[in-house]
């Protein structure tokens, strides 16, 4: 069996630990502590140092950014900023801010605690102040140099109005503008290619100048005679605008002096425009009759208003006696033949004693009008053409309507102009539920769709139109209280009623439909079925009036009556 090895004597020696030594030197314990305590006394006395300089550099720092702060208000403030001051009150700036500056140092420099920081804060406003001096110098310079620039061309200007008031003294004004202009030169170092340039474009725009004031005073002849003594003394820019204002000009002058004389010489239309052919350059025979032809214009409009004047007077005259025998007989001379037939007919209708009956295709004409067309009417137009067509309900809507459309076109009154809106908006609505009725007119229709229409259904719109206007101005007064013109809406929902007025009208034969009782003609009404009349006529009573929606109508035994 295995054997557990063993060890004796023999086999393990014992012998001491070699070079093991136990030493001890005794020292003065009172040197040791002392060291010590030197070495804590240091590091105290360097964590103080270090806390005296960070409260330095942080003072210098405060110190620096309050005349930072300072810097840039003073510099840049949009009301009191040194750079925000312009032209010469610029110049100064230099003796302004730099004191100011170094006063603000000063003042900072007293809130620091000690030379250090005073020291290490004046090393950096020395560097700022340099920035501040160059920047206001630099401003002073800039605005120095744009405010010489506009004082030369200011007087360069003026230079040139002294010329164009008075042509006569243009080299004296030329001779102080070269002496400016070198001068500024020779202060600004400029070279002699931009002298030259200067000179020459100050020059030429004074010759220009001239030219083109003279052509405005219509004095053609004078300018053409300037441009030829001092063409040289032009840039060729300026040469070609004032020769084109030249042909301009002359033309214009030679024109003006021909018409003149043409219609001084002649009275006669025709005599004019004779003369005018005779002119043998055709640009200014061509401007010439333009200028004739507008004098002519003239004439017969001075003429015309004269005569409608006397149309007005006159009709006035027979309104009041009813007789043309009061006119003069100058003034029944001056008047031409329809303005004449107007007053007679006139004259027999007042000596009537009976009002004239409404010619109902006259007055849809009359509605059918353009606003400028008859805003554009004269009143002698309007007496003549219509008014002795209507009757009095008729002749006073045709005068407020024909007043309205003046008062608006030229601004006689405000009051027109809301009428005159109202008159439009209102026309137009009529016109468009006229075409939506199915009376037989398009939408847009116009005065010759009108008179394509039978007598019958010309007075069936008049009769219309003129409830329609009664419906709005009843609306007005009841609704509105008359404080105002009904508005487009209003207007239409108004007119629109009475387009919802129907009755049943049967068919000649068999069948029938319902229509707008407004718009029935004669045999319409004939066939239609009333509500709350008999729809056999012999229920029906004559001499009875009967309420219909056409209003009261009264039965005769055959047909219907008006009451």
């Amino acid at each position: 069996m295995p054997r557990v090895p063993t060890y004796d004597d023999s086999q393990v020696r014992t012998q001491p630990l070699p070079s093991a030594r136990l030493s001890y030197t005794p020292s003065n314990p009172g040197r040791a502590i002392g060291a010590g305590l030197q070495n804590l006394g240091a590091d105290v006395q360097n964590v103080a140092l270090a806390e005296a300089q960070k409260q330095s550099e942080i003072a210098v720092l405060e110190a620096d950014r309050k005349l930072s702060a300072w810097v840039i208000d003073r510099m840049h403030n949009p009301e009191t900023g040194a750079l925000n001051r312009k032209g010469k009150d610029a110049f100064g700036l230099p003796d302004e801010v730099l004191p100011a500056y170094d006063k603000t140092v000063e003042d900072i420099e007293k809130d620091l605690a000690n030379d250090a920081q005073r020291t290490a804060f004046r090393k950096l406003s020395s560097g700022r102040r340099l920035e501040v001096d160059r920047t206001i110098n630099r401003h002073v310079s800039n605005e120095l140099r744009d405010f010489e620039n506009a004082e030369l061309e200011a007087y360069i200007k003026t230079a040139h109005n002294a010329a164009l008031a008075n042509p006569d003294e243009a080299g004296n004004e030329i001779e102080r503008q070269r002496l400016a202009i070198t001068a500024y030169a020779n202060r600004n170092g400029m070279g002699a290619e931009w002298l030259k340039l200067k000179l020459g474009s100050s020059i030429s725009s004074t010759h220009l100048n001239i030219i083109e004031g003279m052509l405005a005073k219509g004095q053609d002849q004078r300018a053409l005679d300037y441009y030829k003594k001092n063409e040289p003394q032009l840039l060729a820019e300026d040469r070609t605008r004032a020769e084109k204002a030249l042909d301009v000009g002359t033309l214009r002058g030679a024109s003006q002096r021909e018409a003149d004389r043409i219609t001084r010489e002649y009275t006669d239309p025709s005599a004019m425009i004779a003369a005018v052919e005779q002119i043998k350059d055709p640009k200014l025979r061509d401007a010439t009759e333009e200028r004739v032809q507008r004098k002519i214009r003239f004439l017969a409009e001075v003429n015309k208003q004269a005569i409608d004047k006397i149309f007005a007077d006159a009709w006035t005259v027979v309104e009041r006696t009813g007789s043309t025998d009061d006119i003069s007989p100058a003034d029944w001379g001056a008047l031409p033949p329809n303005q004449r037939k107007a007053l007679e007919t006139y004259a027999r209708q007042r000596a009537s004693g009976q009002d004239i009956v409404n010619d109902d295709r006259k007055w849809l004409e009359f509605l059918s009008l353009p606003d400028r067309k008859l805003a554009e009417m004269s009143e002698a137009d309007l007496l003549a053409g219509y008014m002795r067509h209507f009757d009095k309900p008729h002749r006073e809507r045709a005068m407020t309507r024909w007043a309205d459309a003046r008062g608006a076109a030229f601004g006689s009154s405000s009051t027109a102009k809301v009428n005159h809106a109202r008159t439009l908006t209102f026309d137009d609505i009529v016109n468009t539920a006229l075409a939506k009725s199915g009376i037989g007119l398009e939408l847009g229709y116009s005065k010759s769709d009108l008179k394509k229409l039978s007598d019958e259904k010309q007075k069936i719109i008049a009769d219309f139109v003129d409830a329609a206007d009664s419906a709005v101005k009843r609306f007005e007064m009841t609704q509105l209280g008359g404080k105002r013109p009904a508005n487009t809406e209003e207007m239409r929902k108004v007119i629109d009623e009475l387009l919802l007025q129907k009755v049943f009208v049967k068919g000649r034969l068999w069948g029938g439909e319902e229509k707008p009782v407004l718009l029935l003609t004669e045999s319409e009404r004939k066939r239609a079925q009333w509500p709350g009349v008999p729809e056999k006529k012999e229920d029906r009573v004559p001499g009875q009036i009967y309420n219909t929606p056409k209003g009261p109508l009264r039965w005769d035994g055959k047909v219907w009556h008006e009451f």
